[in-house]
């Protein structure tokens, strides 16, 4: 089946139906994932990136920089001393 929509159109109704643009939501939501997955110090940066649409971390990195005025890997040290942190308050 084929719709003949203008992407222009789409574009006007997802914004009216989702109060942003499609790719300020698509983005919003895959570094909202990534931001998930920093949480599993199993998985590298790089994994990350790839896990949430990104082939090339430098580009995932620059774009995550600039929508969350942090580095990527700046959050994941974050994670991982809230993570330290709540499991020194837990054995005390």
């Amino acid at each position: 089946v084929k719709y003949h929509y203008n992407t222009s159109y789409l574009s006007e109704q997802f914004k009216a139906y989702a109060g942003v643009n499609f790719i300020d939501y698509l983005v919003r939501t895959r570094f909202e994932k990534a931001k998930e997955l920093m949480k599993d110090e199993k998985l590298s940066m790089n994994d990350v990136a790839m896990l949430v649409g990104y082939e090339d971390y430098s580009h995932f990195s620059k774009l995550f920089k600039k929508h969350e005025d942090i580095l990527p890997w700046n959050t994941e040290k974050i994670f991982a001393e809230i993570s330290t942190r709540q499991e020194a308050d837990i054995k005390k």
